[in-house]
């Protein structure tokens, strides 16, 4: 794990000095290098798209190339989808776990929520509720992809391997703010009288794929 992280540290730092030194952007067609050939962006797309897929390959996946140019993939037992643009490629994680709008937890989940995307990796980013009154959790993380790195690879996998480090983060931050709400509410006085009161712990509802299976997973979040 710390390796991974490190590498994502590292690869971060240097997709931070490529965007402050890339070249002009004036011409959206086209990626600029001083003293080459202009190369069309929809040519940057199809090699990134070819790095992702090749990288994904060596990791064991058998990454599935959709009319639109996005890729599907499974990792892990997890079902993952990529974007290509430019020398760029977001990946997402949809539909790994599932909240009721109804659900009394849903301010400590909102607030776990924004202490694990405080952290570097992947943005958890949760639905509008649908009709039913359910909201989806899932996950999404950019990657810069480009054929002069030796490591794409293991950079890949990394990022990957990390999407289940921020779920990890999740659930750990939510039974932290869990058990700080229940303390708080046991050591509250009552003013003018006592009544009598049923405590429970959080509710727990079953995390859905995005076809609609019902899966549960040792140490999810429970929400």
């Amino acid at each position: 794990m710390t390796r991974a992280i490190l590498m994502l540290l590292s690869l971060g730092i240097g997709y931070l000095i490529w965007t402050l030194f890339r070249s002009d952007k004036s011409d959206s067609s086209y990626e600029k290098s001083p003293g080459k050939k202009q190369i069309p962006i929809s040519e940057i797309e199809e090699e990134t798209r070819r790095i992702l897929r090749q990288a994904l390959e060596a990791i064991g996946c058998q990454p599935k190339l959709n009319s639109d140019g996005t890729l599907n993939f499974a990792y892990q037992g997890e079902k993952f989808y990529a974007s290509i643009s430019g020398r760029f490629s977001d990946i997402w994680d949809p539909n790994w776990n599932t909240i009721s709008i109804n659900n009394p937890n849903l301010p400590v989940v909102r607030e776990a929520i924004n202490l694990t995307n405080s952290q570097r990796g992947p943005t958890v980013v949760l639905t509008q509720p649908d009709k039913n009154g359910i909201i989806w959790f899932h996950s999404h993380h950019d990657l810069m992809l480009h054929p002069a790195s030796p490591e794409n690879v293991e950079y890949v996998e990394a990022a990957l391997d990390s999407f289940f480090v921020t779920q990890k983060q999740l659930d750990k931050y939510y039974k932290r703010l869990s058990n700080i709400r229940q303390e708080e509410q046991k050591n509250r006085q009552p003013i003018g009288f006592t009544a009598n009161q049923t405590k429970s712990g959080p509710s727990k509802e079953p995390t859905q794929n995005g076809e609609g299976e019902t899966k549960k997973e040792e140490g999810a979040l429970s929400a």
